[in-house]
């Protein structure tokens, strides 16, 4: 819930009063925007470190759920990540750019639709990710 609230809301500021008058550009805005992802980051890899067991994934279970904590580091990191935040840099911006033209709502559900059909794709064909029934999958895909 608070994923979805945070996702569905950050473009707020971009259409207040205050941004328009003084026309922030889009990479400022996308600097923000990665300098909030950082700090929250690094205060959820704090706590999860914390949870998590020297030796051995740590995991809660009751009867709701059941999270293990693994003991995050430098070498978990992959070149996807590098990847991914080159590309999130320019998508950002131009989110911006679309926040303003098109509006917050007409935006968001725009670029929504297009990473559901991007990550779909990435599933299937880059990561080889089973469908239970791929004429289905295609159709669910192309209905987006």
């Amino acid at each position: 819930f608070c994923a979805a609230l945070s996702f569905g809301s950050y473009g707020v500021p971009m259409k207040g009063e205050a941004a328009t008058r003084v026309d922030v550009d889009p990479l400022v805005f996308q600097s923000y925007k990665a300098s909030a992802v950082f700090l929250m980051s690094t205060i959820l890899i704090y706590f999860n470190n914390i949870l998590a067991d020297e030796e051995n994934d740590h995991i809660i279970d009751n009867a709701n759920y059941n999270w293990t904590f693994h003991k995050w580091s430098f070498s978990d990191f992959t070149p996807w990540a590098f990847l991914s935040a080159i590309l999130w840099v320019p998508g950002g911006t131009a989110g911006v750019y679309a926040v303003r033209r098109a509006g917050l709502a007409i935006s968001v559900g725009i670029w929504s639709c297009v990473i559901v059909i991007i990550s779909f794709i990435w599933g299937v064909l880059i990561f080889g990710e089973k469908q239970k029934s791929g004429a289905l999958g295609a159709v669910k895909a192309v209905s987006v």
